[in-house]
C-alpha cells in the first residue's frame, strides 16, 4: 500500500482537482471548499497522529459537505481499519470505490479488509480485477497466489503463476514456489520442469541441478536424477555430491562393504569437497555404534585412513574418526582425535560433549577441570559443561570449586528438569562434604520434588542423613524406596547397610555389606571397606575392622579420614 505522507499528498491533490472542477464550471474557488480542503487536511493529520476518533470526525465532516469527496471515503476507511472496526472500513472502502473505481489501491484496502474478514473468496475476487487493471504489477499476482495457497486452492495458485511469469518472465522465487505446489499436488515430472527452466537460463549455476537431480531420487526417478548427476559431473568432474551420488547407484541390492569398496577411490580423491565425503560415512560409524561387526570396522578404518590422508587439516575428518573410535571403545585414540578437533575448530559444542564424556570415563579430573573450563570461553552458556567442572572438582575433593561450578550449572538449566535434578543431587552431596547440612537436605528436597521415584536423590539423601545418624526412620524409608528403584545396586546396598549399623543391627549390617561385596566395582569397593569396617568395630572385632579399614585406603578411599580410623580404631 502506499505509504501515509503519499496519501496526505494524494488526498490533498484530489481536492485541488475536486476544486479545479469547481473552478472550471464557476471560474472561481468557494469559500466552502476551501474551508473543506482545511478539514480534510486536519482530518489527515489527526490519523498520523493517531488521534482516530478525531480523524473519524473530521473526514465525516469532510463527506457530510462533499458527498462525492472519494478520498476522504478511502481515509475514512483506514481510520476504521486502524480501529479493527472493519465493518464499517468495507463501508467506507465500497463508498470510494463507487464514486471512483478507477484507482487501484482503493481496491487493494478493500481486498486488505476481506482478508482481515476473512472473506477469501471476495479478496480473491479483488485482487483478480487489480490484475486485470494493472498487468505489469507484481504484487497484485504474488498476493492473489498466496490468498489462494492459504485457502488449498494450489491449481488456482498455479494458473496465476502461470499468469505472473507471463508477463514478467521466469524468476526464481517464483518458480520456487511454483515447484513445490507442484510437488505437493504430487505431479514430479511438473515440478521437474520448473527447475529445468532455472537450469536453461543459469547452466553454469550447479546448485538447480543438485536440486532437481536430489528431487528426482527422492521421488524415484533414479534415471532422471542420474542424468542430472552426469551433467554436474561433465561440468565439474571433482563435484562431490556428484560423485558419491553416482556411486551411490549402486548402494542398492549391494551390501556395506561391497558399496564402501565402491567410492573408495571417490574418499582418496583430494579434490572431492569432504563434506560430502564424511556425509557419507557417517551412517555406517552409526552402524557400529549399534551393532559390532568386526568386518565392517576395518573396511571403515581404511576409508577413514585415506581420508585423513588427503585432508589432513579438517576439523570434520578427526571429529568422525573420533566417533568411530568411541564406537570402538578405543577411548584413549577418541579422546586424541576429539583434542586434534578441537585444536582446528573449537566451536563444534558436540565435539567438546564427547571429549568431556571420555574424560569423565577415564577418571582424568584434572584435565576434566582444564577442558571444561577451556570450554566454557567458547560455550559460556552451556550448563553441562559447568555440570562436568563440578564433578572434576567434586572428585579431587575441591568442594569450594565444585559447589560453584555447581551452582552455575543450576542457573543454566533452567526449564531442563533432568539436568537441573543431576545438579541438585551433586550439589546436594558437596554441600554434605562441606557440613552445610541444611542446605545439602534443601537440595535433595528439590531433586525429589522434580522426580521423587528416582535413584540418585533417594540414596543419596539416605546415605547423607544415616552419614549424620540424623533422622534415620526417613533415611530407612528413603533407602526401601531407592532399592525398589534398582533392586541390585551396590551403593543402596551399601547405605541401607550404614543405617543398619546405626539403628543397632551390626551383625544385619556386616551380613549385607559382606554379601554385597562381590557385586561391588572399583568404585564402590572403598566406601563398602569403610562401612564394613565399622560394623566389625561395632560388633568389638576391632583387629578385622582395621584390617577392612586398610583395605579401603588401598582401594583408594579418603586416606586422612581412614587412616585416623586406623590409628584410633574407632570411627572418626
Amino acid at each position: 500500500m502506499p505509504n501515509t505522507c503519499f496519501h496526505i499528498l494524494l488526498g490533498f491533490l484530489l481536492s485541488l482537482g475536486t476544486i479545479g472542477l469547481s473552478r472550471a464550471q464557476t471560474e472561481r474557488v468557494t469559500a466552502e471548499e476551501i474551508n473543506i480542503q482545511k478539514v480534510f487536511i486536519e482530518a489527515n493529520k489527526n490519523k498520523i497522529l493517531g488521534a482516530y476518533d478525531e480523524a473519524e470526525r473530521l473526514f465525516k465532516e469532510v463527506l457530510d459537505k462533499d458527498k462525492q469527496n472519494h478520498t476522504a471515503a478511502y481515509e475514512l476507511s483506514r481510520v476504521y481499519v486502524a480501529k479493527n472496526d472493519y465493518a464499517r472500513a468495507l463501508e467506507n472502502a465500497n463508498l470510494a470505490l463507487r464514486i471512483n473505481d478507477s484507482i487501484p489501491w482503493y481496491h487493494v484496502l478493500k481486498a486488505d479488509i476481506l482478508e482481515a474478514r476473512q472473506e477469501y473468496a471476495k479478496a480473491m475476487e479483488v485482487y483478480g480485477k487489480l490484475t486485470e487493471m494493472q498487468p505489469d504489477e507484481a504484487y497484485y499476482y504474488e498476493h492473489l497466489a498466496e490468498i489462494q495457497e492459504k485457502v488449498s486452492l494450489p491449481e488456482e495458485a498455479l494458473e496465476t503463476l502461470d499468469r505472473y511469469e507471463t508477463v514478467f518472465g521466469i524468476i526464481e522465487p517464483v518458480i520456487r514456489r511454483k515447484f513445490d505446489l507442484l510437488n505437493e499436488l504430487g505431479r514430479p515430472e511438473e515440478a521437474l520442469a520448473q527447475v529445468d527452466k532455472l537450469i536453461r537460463i543459469y547452466p553454469d549455476e550447479l546448485d538447480y541441478r543438485h536440486l532437481a537431480a536430489a528431487y528426482a531420487r527422492q521421488v524415484g526417478l533414479d534415471d532422471r536424477a542420474n542424468r542430472y548427476y552426469a551433467e554436474i559431473l561433465r561440468i565439474d568432474p571433482n563435484d562431490g555430491k556428484a560423485n558419491v551420488a553416482m556411486a551411490s547407484t549402486f548402494k542398492t541390492g549391494a551390501d556395506d562393504l561391497t558399496y564402501l569398496a565402491s567410492i573408495h577411490t571417490i574418499i582418496r580423491n583430494p579434490s572431492i569437497n569432504v563434506d560430502a565425503k564424511v556425509q557419507e560415512l557417517i551412517p555406517y560409524v552409526e552402524k557400529i555404534m549399534e551393532k559390532r561387526d568386526p568386518a565392517l570396522e576395518e573396511t571403515l578404518f581404511a576409508l577413514l585412513t585415506d581420508l585423513e590422508k588427503n585432508h589432513p587439516h579438517d576439523a570434520k575428518v578427526f571429529a568422525i574418526f573420533g566417533d568411530y573410535y568411541n564406537a570402538t571403545d578405543q577411548l584413549a585414540k577418541a579422546r586424541e582425535a576429539y583434542e586434534k578437533t578441537l585444536a582446528i575448530d573449537d566451536g563444534v559444542f558436540p565435539v567438546w560433549e564427547q571429549l568431556i564424556s571420555i574424560l569423565a570415563s577415564q577418571r582424568d579430573w584434572n584435565t576434566l577441570t582444564r577442558t571444561t573450563e577451556t570450554a566454557m570461553d567458547v560455550f559460556p552458556n552451556q550448563g553441562s559443561i559447568y555440570f562436568y567442572n563440578g564433578i572434576g572438582y567434586q572428585m579431587k575433593d575441591d568442594y569450594l570449586e565444585a559447589e560453584n561450578a555447581f551452582s552455575q550449572a543450576l542457573i543454566m538449566s533452567g526449564r531442563d528438569q533432568v539436568m537441573t535434578y543431576k545438579t541438585l543431587v551433586q550439589l546436594a552431596e558437596v554441600y554434605q562434604a562441606l557440613s552445610k547440612y541444611k542446605k545439602a537436605d534443601e537440595a535433595f528436597e528439590k531433586a525429589l520434588g522434580i522426580n521423587g521415584e528416582a535413584f540418585p536423590a533417594l540414596n543419596g539423601y539416605a546415605y547423607a542423613l544415616a552419614l549424620r545418624k540424623d533422622r534415620l526412620e526417613k533415611a530407612a524409608s528413603l533407602v526401601e524406596k531407592a532399592l525398589q528403584a534398582r533392586p541390585e545396586s551396590v551403593r543402596g546396598r551399601i547405605t541401607k547397610g550404614l543405617i543398619l549399623l546405626h539403628t543397632g543391627s551390626p551383625s544385619e549390617a556386616r551380613q549385607l555389606l559382606e554379601s554385597t561385596e562381590q557385586d561391588a566395582g572399583p568404585d564402590e569397593l572403598p566406601l563398602l571397606y569403610d562401612h564394613l569396617g565399622d560394623a566389625f568395630l561395632a560388633l568389638d572385632e576391632a583387629e578385622t575392622a582395621v584390617l577392612f579399614w586398610q583395605r579401603a585406603l588401598d582401594a583408594g578411599s579418603n586416606e586422612e579420614r581412614i587412616r585416623k580410623k586406623v590409628n584410633d580404631h574407632k570411627v572418626n
